[in-house]
């Protein structure tokens, strides 16, 4: 179907020494910075993630993410 031909695969390294909140917090952060790439704005990237548009710039800057550098 239609939904699975947009699904892709984001790779992702546990790193048992970091603990769960870093470990969750570097995937997150390439989640976003993945559906960044795959969406032509950000508010496609919200709409994407089914996130608010605050909570998407909130975590733009947390994690430092150069969203220029990702289009």
């Amino acid at each position: 179907d239609s939904h699975n031909k947009n699904q892709q695969t984001i790779e992702f390294k546990y790193d048992p020494l970091q603990g769960l909140e870093a470990n969750l917090g570097a995937a997150e952060k390439l989640f976003i910075t993945s559906a960044i790439k795959r969406t032509k704005t950000l508010e496609d990237t919200w709409e994407l993630l089914q996130i608010s548009r605050s909570s998407l710039y909130k975590k733009i800057k947390d994690y430092e993410i150069d969203v220029d550098s990702l289009k």
